[in-house]
């Protein structure tokens, strides 16, 4: 509380050494009613501070870039019952805080947006300990990789009926989620990629997505697009953009060892196929196997300044850390042939692909 005195209601100067040591011998911290916002890089590394008091801040409205980045100290529970008019968390401000062994419950904010890696992990290997997630109601946007590496979240995630977009990698591994199904509400309009109005989305980069990679590996077996939604729709549970040109994910627990993608499609979402069967031991018999791709989808190299350059292709991407072991075309394809479910060129002098399920 005393730190909290001396607080401008918006404190962002991290070289502010005499009040960054005074931070960092406190193991609790309480955010007043005086406090509108909490800046850049307030309490980042302070890792004596086991908790965050956020009860009284009831007129807290944003919690500014890295505020509380790489506080791994912090176990008790992020309390935002009372911060009604929070309306942004921005980039990396929960980032790596990851011995909250509690549920994150944004509910009852006011948030329209959630900044880029929020409350991510570093990796899938240093999981956050988070054990449950609700979201508001009023939430518009989740950037790429906001809850990346919730390995632990063990409950129903419901999409918010507002929601108009989600970013690559935002919900990647978050292997437990519960859901059976995954409803897309009316209003989104994106999955994938950084701003609400990029290139056509079937021409996006086919290597970056990763949204759904991981998530529900257990339980999910369908997506159930609303009626409304003029971006999206699930064709027998498959998420596929409303064209169906482009195949979003397929949902890891779906019944059945074969699937043929849509003819007409062509491009499919990095790591679609990707199920932590392969990464966490979640095997089962019923996992896909056998991937059978239209003549509409075209092999296409990986560029070198991609951010996903280890890929050497889209199919590479695709079927990456997948069960699927037998890739075909159609016998009547001109480009490609396939031979134990390695794709050749049509004259068998390129190797595109071996499958490593």
């Amino acid at each position: 509380k005393k730190i909290w005195k001396k607080f401008p209601n918006t404190y962002t100067d991290k070289s502010n050494s005499k009040l960054s040591k005074s931070i960092q011998k406190f193991q609790n911290s309480e955010i007043t009613k005086n406090v509108k916002t909490v800046g850049t890089y307030a309490f980042r590394e302070c890792k004596s501070l086991k908790k965050v008091d956020f009860s009284k801040a009831i007129n807290l409205e944003e919690i500014h870039y890295a505020t509380f980045y790489q506080n791994t100290g912090i176990i008790e529970k992020l309390d935002f019952s009372n911060t009604s008019k929070l309306k942004l968390i921005d980039d990396c401000a929960f980032k790596e805080c990851c011995n909250i062994a509690h549920p994150l419950d944004l509910s009852k904010t006011s948030l329209k947006e959630i900044g880029e890696s929020a409350f991510a992990a570093s990796s899938y290997s240093e999981p956050t300990k988070f054990t449950a997630l609700y979201l508001p109601s009023c939430l518009e946007k989740i950037e790429a990789h906001v809850f990346s590496a919730g390995l632990n979240f063990c409950n129903e995630l419901i999409l918010p009926e507002s929601l108009q977009f989600i970013g690559d990698g935002a919900f990647q591994h978050c292997a437990k989620f519960t859901n059976e199904k995954l409803v897309i509400p009316q209003p989104l309009i994106q999955i994938g990629k950084q701003n609400i109005g990029d290139a056509v989305v079937h021409e996006r980069d086919p290597y970056a997505s990763h949204v759904f990679y991981n998530f529900a590996t257990k339980n999910l077996q369908e997506f159930e697009v609303d009626d409304g939604n003029t971006s999206f729709v699930d064709v027998e549970g498959v998420l596929y953009t409303k064209d169906k040109t482009r195949l979003v994910f397929y949902p890891p627990a779906r019944k059945g060892t074969t699937y043929k993608v849509l003819d007409g499609v062509v491009s499919i979402d990095g790591m679609a196929f990707g199920q932590s069967g392969v990464m966490y031991g979640h095997t089962s018999p019923d996992k896909i196997t056998n991937l059978e791709l239209p003549n509409s989808f075209v092999i296409k190299q990986m560029e070198s300044e991609s951010i996903n350059s280890s890929y050497l292709n889209n199919l590479s991407a695709v079927v990456y850390k997948s069960n699927i072991s037998n890739v075909t075309f159609p016998d009547d394809n001109t480009l490609y042939t396939t031979v134990d479910g390695c794709v050749y060129s049509k004259d068998m002098k390129t190797l595109y692909f071996v499958p490593t399920g």
